[in-house]
This record gives C-alpha cells, sequence and structure tokens, in this order.
C-alpha cells in the first residue's frame, strides 16, 4: 500500500512543525517557563503522562510507504513547467518515524528535552512550545509531566521543544516537529485501538503514553511540514507499554504484556495508578482572550490559544541560531519511490474559522484555532465555506480569520489597509489583518468563502475571500467617557457597561 500527501510548497519534504505561538526560546534555554513554578497555585487533580520521542529506531513501524505529492514548479514570467510533478518517498513501509533529536533541544547537561504545551486550563503556558518534559529513561527515549487532570485540561500538544519560528530561510525553521492536537480527558475501551480497556482515571491519562505511529505523519500543505498523530497506551515502566491496564486480569506481568520490541533493558512491574475519582471534574473554561502569539489544534492550535490578547499577524522569532546545526539521525535526501500512483492525492489540511467568539457567535469558542466545531466546509476542491449566526450576545465588532490544519503557523486574514465590503470577493492575505463587522445584530447572519484553488503557495498569492452578511444595525452613538470591556461585554464598547464619574478621579 501507498500514502499519498498532497504538498502545495514545491520541493518542500516532510521534516517537522512548529505551531501554536511563535516565541523565541527553546525548553531547554534557560529562560524557558518552569512548569514547577506554573503549578505552585494550582490544588486540582493532577495526571503523569509519558511520551516517547522519536529517534528514528524506535516505536512502531510504519504498515505502508508515505509518499509527499509535489505539484509542477512553473516559470511565473513563462508560464513553462520548469519541473514535473513528482512523488518522494517520506517514510518507508517497515521503517519508524523520523527523528526528533537536533542540536536545538540537546541541554547543557548533554541530554535532548522534549516539551508539551497546553492551553485554555491551568498552569497553560504563555508561549510555543511551552514546558520541558522530565527524561524519565534516557535509554528509551521516555519523558514525563505531571500536569492538571481530573478533566482541568482537554487539549495538549506533544513537541520536540523547538520554536521553528516562521521564516522557512533558517535552519531551525526544519527541526521543530509536533504532534496533532491530543485529548486528554481520558478515554473508554477501545476508543483507541490500543486501549483495551478504559483509563484508570475517567477524565484523564494518568499512567498512560503516548506513541508516535508513522502512519499517522501527513503534511500541512500550505508549510510543507510534518505533522504527527499517534495512539495512547498503558505505560508499564522501563520502556515497555502494552493495550491493557495493570490491575486487569488479562495483565500477566511488563514482559510479557509490553507491546514495545525496541525498549532497551529489563522491566520491572510498576505501581498500579491511583483509582479514578468518585466526583465529577469540574469543567475547563472557554478562552477568555485572543493569544499575544500566534499555534494551529487539528482542534484542534489550534487551535491553540490562551494568552491575553488578540493576534492579528504572526510576529517573526526575535532570535537566530548562529550556525546551521546538524541533525543527529534525519535523512538528507528522501529515496524516489519505487512506482508512480495511478491519481492524485487530494489535499490533505482542513480550515476553520476563528475569532472572538461568544453566544453562538462562532459557537461560543475565543480564538481557538483548532476547534472542530469551526471547522469549515470544502464544498469544492480547495473551496472552504464558514456560515455564523448570533443569539443575544453580540460582538460590538465580529472578528475571524482562518487558520489552517488547526494551527496558528499557517492563518489567512486581509490586508491591513483593506475594507471588508459586503459579498465582494477580496485578496486574503497569509498571516492578515482580522476580517471586521461592526454593528451586527442578533438576527444577523455571515457567509465566509475562502478560495484557495488558485493560490500559489510559493509566491503566496492568488487566495480570495469573499464575506457577506445581513442584518447590520445602524453604528450606535457613544457617549464620551470610560467603558469596561472584554469577553463579558464582547469585546467591543458596549452601553450597559459605562463607567460613571463618582468624583476625585473615581
Amino acid at each position: 500500500m501507498r500514502k499519498f500527501i498532497s504538498v502545495l510548497l514545491a520541493l518542500m519534504l516532510v521534516l517537522s512543525l512548529t505551531t501554536v505561538a511563535f516565541s523565541a526560546y527553546n525548553v531547554v534555554d534557560d529562560d524557558a517557563p518552569s512548569l514547577e513554578e506554573a503549578m505552585e497555585d494550582y490544588d486540582g487533580g493532577v495526571q503523569k503522562v509519558y511520551f516517547q520521542m522519536p529517534d528514528g529506531t524506535t516505536g512502531p513501524e510504519a504498515t505502508q510507504d508515505v509518499y509527499v505529492h509535489v505539484p509542477e514548479v512553473l516559470d511565473p514570467e513563462t508560464g513553462e513547467v520548469i519541473e514535473e510533478a513528482h512523488d518522494d518517498l517520506v517514510i518507508s513501509e517497515g521503517t519508524k518515524a523520523l527523528s526528533w533529536f537536533n542540536d536545538f533541544n540537546l541541554a547543557a547537561d548533554g541530554k535532548h528535552y522534549a516539551g508539551i504545551y497546553w492551553w485554555d486550563a491551568p498552569a497553560s503556558p504563555s508561549n510555543w512550545p511551552g514546558y520541558k518534559m522530565e527524561l524519565e529513561d534516557e535509554d528509551n527515549n521516555i519523558y514525563s509531566v505531571v500536569m492538571p487532570g481530573d478533566g482541568e485540561l482537554t487539549t495538549a500538544i506533544f513537541n520536540n521543544g523547538v520554536d521553528g519560528g516562521t521564516d522557512s530561510s533558517l535552519p531551525i525553521y526544519y527541526e521543530a516537529a509536533q504532534t496533532i492536537n491530543n485529548n486528554m480527558e481520558g478515554a473508554e475501551a477501545y476508543d483507541y485501538d490500543t486501549l483495551w480497556e478504559d483509563t484508570y482515571n475517567a477524565y484523564d491519562f494518568d499512567g498512560c503514553i503516548y506513541i508516535i505511529d508513522p502512519d499517522q505523519v501527513s503534511i500541512n500543505s500550505f508549510s510543507g511540514k510534518q505533522t504527527c498523530g499517534g495512539n495512547w497506551y498503558f505505560y508499564y515502566g522501563n520502556g515497555c507499554y502494552g493495550n491493557v491496564r495493570l490491575d486487569s486480569e488479562d495483565f500477566v506481568s511488563a514482559e510479557d504484556n509490553c507491546v514495545n520490541p525496541d525498549h532497551k533493558h529489563g522491566v520491572e512491574d510498576p505501581t498500579i495508578p491511583a483509582p479514578e475519582p468518585t466526583a465529577e471534574p469540574t469543567t475547563a473554561p472557554e478562552p477568555t482572550a485572543e493569544p499575544t502569539t500566534a499555534p494551529e489544534p487539528t482542534a484542534e492550535p489550534t487551535t491553540a490559544p490562551e494568552p491575553t490578547a488578540e493576534p492579528t499577524t504572526a510576529p517573526e522569532p526575535t532570535a537566530e541560531p548562529t550556525t546551521a546545526p546538524e541533525p543527529t539521525a534525519e535523512p538528507t535526501t528522501a529515496p524516489e519511490p519505487t512506482a508512480e500512483p495511478t491519481e492524485p492525492a487530494p489535499a490533505e489540511y482542513k480550515v476553520y474559522a476563528v475569532g472572538n467568539g461568544v453566544g453562538a457567535w462562532l459557537n461560543g469558542i475565543s480564538w481557538n484555532p483548532g476547534a472542530e466545531a469551526n471547522l469549515m466546509t470544502e464544498n469544492t476542491k480547495d473551496v472552504w465555506t464558514f456560515n455564523g449566526s448570533f443569539d443575544d450576545q453580540v460582538p460590538a465588532t465580529a472578528e475571524f480569520k482562518f487558520a489552517i490544519d488547526g494551527t496558528w503557523d499557517v492563518n489567512f486574514g486581509i490586508a491591513g489597509d483593506a475594507t471588508v465590503a459586503n459579498g465582494v470577493e477580496m485578496d486574503a492575505v497569509k498571516g492578515g489583518e482580522n476580517i471586521k463587522i461592526p454593528a451586527l445584530t442578533a438576527e444577523s447572519t455571515v457567509t465566509a468563502v475562502l478560495d484557495l484553488s488558485n493560490y500559489d503557495a510559493e509566491a503566496d498569492t492568488g487566495a480570495k475571500v469573499t464575506v457577506s452578511w445581513t442584518g447590520q444595525a445602524e453604528p450606535e452613538v457613544f457617549e464620551a467617557g470610560y467603558y469596561v470591556t472584554g469577553t463579558v461585554a464582547g469585546w467591543g464598547l458596549n452601553k450597559d457597561f459605562y463607567m460613571t464619574d463618582e468624583g476625585d478621579g473615581l
């Protein structure tokens, strides 16, 4: 079997993916945030989860060849084909996932470290790539983290601790790697093919390990970067993991139930994690503001943010490496495929509407680039549609843009000097400003169409957007003075939140 991945960026092979926010640190840096400090004021339930960072020799083997489809390259002046479309082999059947180890996640102690990022939950990191995970087992590349649990945390992203930034000309851009947005709210038996029983805690993955699956590798069609899916297993310790719980009648021993053929040393049966709580978990709050730096969650960044202000464009990283590091275990060239596909592969990407959601608008989800509820519909190839409505909670100005594959890594808005006209097609700009529609009402509707059918990723041209709306009210006239704003006021002026003068500057 062959798996094909469609990519719109010519000559870009699979390597790695950056995500949700664009900061200027890697988790091994001295100025990286501390999870221990972030958890000091948290007194809720916790979970300890594990992650095996791939090094090219560990984890499951690919059950099929994985290819990237590179379209033809045209001369921008003459339109002549200067390079024919072709397929490049990314992962061969029977081989492991590519290595995530490189010089950028190598710490002063001579060890490599993984990272973890989450949002909309207690102790959320303010920037990508989040917190450094603890090195649990160096021989088996196992990392661990103690993080909020019991349903307090819904989604997290494992990564290799590297912020690749947005400048593809820098070596670090291709050294960043991450997973998809992962469910962290626990699972019942067979929610995952690899979990044959309920998780120990019904509301988190305490005592479980996330393993990259090379069959679940895909390519972001616009950035040319890799994103990795995987599976949850019950962790037994010493690099061993399996499909049944330690307290299961089907559990014989860590050695007998281990499904990892690559564990590097002997195994001992570990302690069974604590039983699940009797009380229902606290529901994770909805995000209250848009992040200052840009993610992409297939799910849903992205996906993503829970920082303090709205992103209009993704900032450039503030630091650049002085020398280009050599990767430690990744192929320098991709082998040629053994056969050509019989049919072109469809584009493998998703587009999400993301904005200042409140009430029915954007399903009440604020600035999450990977919210499945706001996944747009691909009515025709590369043409995506979003339909929005309102209720009694209407923002003073409805704002939104479009995120690719559930993260902020690639997003589309409009030019900073552009004015949105009702029903008129205009240029969509990668990393552009938010689309803004003022003075809508509870009866208003919004339809947005993002047309990427003629988008040239290399030239960054050809993307179009058309926004149509109904029920726009006459602009309100506001009394001069001070107003409270925020999620409670829909992030705009609201007469109900006018501040009165009590005298003496109060």
